[in-house]
Formats: structure tokens, sequence, C-alpha cells
């Protein structure tokens, strides 16, 4: 093996399943914490996953910095507590940290990751979209001179499965205990503190 040829188990368990039927599962009688969880800009009320994890937790605490809509989100769950400074809860302890397509937003990924590995959690679940799932829909040359790219404006980078685990490692504490391809889009690692 090479100096760059790095390798990772991934599951191709959850590829075809959607990430609102696949993280509640995870999420069943516990206390999570939810980063990103209006979905921001393109929240939809019937298949929002903050909601669908309501439904089934313990107790739920959603982070978003997009805050404008936190009135009419806490309209459709029981657990209200919506913040949008994740300094409000870092002291807090729970059982699942949750962190669905978010990293890729993130101006400052080492701040960001150390900031979240101040909280006393026993999994981490994140999920991030996959460079390679994604480049046959999701990129294309034009002319062999324009490369387009299909992808949310606010995104900063795609991941790997590698990439992920590597950032991981360098900026917390937390070591990988499953990998995923899921949705047919995105990469899913589990963690554990």
């Amino acid at each position: 093996m090479s100096f760059f040829e790095q390798k990772v188990s991934v599951s191709s368990k959850f590829v075809s399943r959607r990430r609102v039927s696949v993280l509640p599962d995870y999420c069943v009688n516990k206390r999570v914490l939810h980063i990103g969880c209006m979905d921001w800009p393109i929240t939809n009320y019937n298949s929002n996953l903050h909601i669908a994890i309501d439904k089934v937790c313990s107790d739920l605490v959603g982070v978003d910095v997009n805050d404008e809509n936190f009135e009419e989100m806490k309209k459709h769950i029981k657990n209200k507590e919506l913040v949008s400074d994740i300094n409000e809860v870092v002291s807090r302890k729970f059982d699942v940290l949750l962190i669905p397509e978010v990293l890729e937003h993130v101006d400052n990924l080492g701040s960001f990751l150390q900031t979240l590995n101040k909280i006393q959690t026993e999994k981490i679940i994140i999920t991030v979209p996959d460079a390679f799932l994604c480049y046959n829909r999701h990129l294309n040359y034009y002319n062999n001179s324009e490369f387009i790219e299909i992808v949310h404006p606010d995104h900063n980078c795609w991941f790997s499965p590698f990439t992920l685990k590597n950032v991981v490692n360098k900026f917390t504490d937390w070591s990988l205990e499953e990998m995923f391809f899921l949705e047919n889009m995105s990469i899913m690692g589990v963690f554990k503190k």
C-alpha cells in the first residue's frame, strides 16, 4: 500500500435509503442534540428530519444558526428547545450528537469540530455529501472548457469516506465505529467518544 492509498470500510446497507428513514432509528428513547435542525433554506415540515426524530427520542434539542423559523418549527414538535448558538448547550450531556449535512457549510471546520468535541455524548452521527457518489449527477464538463456543478451555493467542500474520517480524527477524540453510503448521495459516519 502506498503512502497516498487510504482504506476505509464503508457499508452499502443504507445506500438507497433516505436519512429521514435511517437516522431516527439511532435516536429511539435517547437524549439527542441535532445540529442543523432547520434544513434551511428548504425546510419542509412534512419530511423534516428534526420532526421525525422528535417522534422517537426522549429529549431533543435543535441547533441552527438560521433561527427565523423556530416558532413555526415549534408548532410541529413536542421537544421545543431550539437554539441558534451551539455554546448554549456545549456543557450539557446527550446520548446522540447528530450532525446531518452540516460540515460542508461550515467556514472553519477545525474550530467547529473542536467546539462539538466539548459536548458530552456517547455517539456522534455525521452525514456529508459524497463527492464520488454525486459525481455522475452533480458534476459535468461543458464543451471541455466550463465546469458545471449542481451544488448548494453555501457548500464549501465535498467529502470522501477517508476525508470525513480524517478531519474528525484531526479535531476530535471520536473514533469511527461504522461508515455507510446513504441516500445515493451521502456518507454517514457513526463515531463514539
